[in-house]
């Protein structure tokens, strides 16, 4: 059978956007429990823990590990949590609030910025 000379693959879209994907339709999944600079527990809803359960959670640890300022992240499947350390000066306390509760721009805005100078 001849290969079909007009068939052109589609490029992979960039890794920063694929993490940036996943962070915001992760983000109204989380809701911050404890926070004290440099370190913040997220408790996940339910909703999220089947995609998590199925290999999403090493794919978001990753992606978030991939934000500057992150230094490691810990997700508890048993207790539905995520602890995130970090580096306040790099990741003021007040981007979380906006991560977590901004707007959907503001947010992107954030995670955008935070993955391009990583």
């Amino acid at each position: 059978m001849p290969l079909d000379q007009s068939f052109t693959p589609i490029a992979a879209p960039p890794r920063g956007a694929i993490d940036a994907e996943l962070i915001l339709a992760a983000r109204r999944h989380f809701r911050m429990v404890h926070h004290v600079d440099g370190r913040i527990r997220l408790r996940f809803e339910l909703s999220a823990l089947a995609a998590l359960l199925h290999g999403r959670a090493a794919t978001l640890e990753t992606a978030l590990r991939r934000l500057r300022g992150i230094r490691s992240t810990e997700i508890n499947l048993a207790a539905c949590s995520l602890i995130v350390h970090y580096d306040p000066t790099t990741l003021p306390p007040a981007d979380w609030e906006l991560l977590l509760e901004g707007s959907p721009a503001s947010a992107a805005a954030l995670v955008a910025r935070l993955l391009a100078s990583s």
